[in-house]
């Protein structure tokens, strides 16, 4: 029933999640919950280029936001833009993902978080822009 009061004795959210809500990061109003589309953790894994670890280090740090066994395509999406995997960039580069890490570290580019495969994609872009091919 619309305008109608929730109240919970105790709600309790990952640091992440509540740091996101509070920046606006997460839209709760009821129109952005009706239209949210869940999508697998698989699905968002292929999306993004990330292994299983690197899904759930997304989640934890209030990334990609957790809609029942799935994840919401908009927080995918969000993420796509903001970040880069070592994947997306090895083939970007032409750069085997597993020199990706070496090569970023001689170019002054540091992972987001330590053993997950996440760079920030503007300074990622930057680092390896004489690298990057022209678009298809």
């Amino acid at each position: 029933m619309p305008g109608a009061a929730f109240q919970l004795d105790t709600l309790m959210l990952h640091s992440g999640d509540a740091q996101a809500i509070l920046d606006g990061g997460i839209d709760l109003s009821p129109e952005a919950l009706a239209r949210t589309t869940v999508i697998r953790l698989k699905d968002a894994e292929k999306s993004l280029a990330v292994c299983p670890r690197d899904v759930q280090a997304l989640i934890r740090k209030g990334k990609l936001a957790r809609c029942g066994a799935g994840v919401s395509e908009a927080s995918v999406q969000a993420v796509a833009k903001q970040f880069i995997s070592t994947r997306e960039l090895g083939r970007l580069t032409s750069v085997n993902p597993f020199d990706v890490s070496l090569l970023a570290r001689k170019r002054g580019l540091t992972r987001l978080w330590p053993r997950v495969g996440i760079w920030d994609r503007a300074a990622a872009l930057a680092a390896f822009g004489d690298l990057v091919g022209p678009a298809d």
